[in-house]
């Protein structure tokens, strides 16, 4: 089986950072879809989030719709997003501020 380009990932991979939903316990969420070049939703891709300066590390998996969610997440600089999934190339995002 052919691997399928990830270029498609990068543009179709979305991720709302939702500072405004930030609680007095001053955490986030991260919500998305993931889809190949197509538009076509990819399911069973594996998000990890993680702030290599701290240590926190918060993961997910897309659902059947390609929607995935990354709860109680804190604030800071810094952040790296990885997709993954078996016949993809992994996507790594640096440089996410949360706030």
């Amino acid at each position: 089986m052919a691997r399928r380009s990830v270029s498609g990932f990068v543009l179709f991979v979305l991720f709302l950072c939702a500072p405004a939903l930030l609680t007095a316990q001053d955490v986030a969420s991260i919500t998305g879809e993931v889809a190949d070049t197509t538009g076509a939703v990819i399911p069973g891709v594996n998000i990890t989030l993680r702030n290599p300066q701290t240590g926190d590390t918060y993961q997910a998996i897309s659902n059947a719709a390609g929607s995935y969610t990354l709860s109680q997440v804190k604030p800071g600089p810094g952040y790296v997003i990885e997709f993954r999934r078996d016949g993809f190339n992994a996507l790594v995002v640096s440089g996410i501020y949360m706030n």
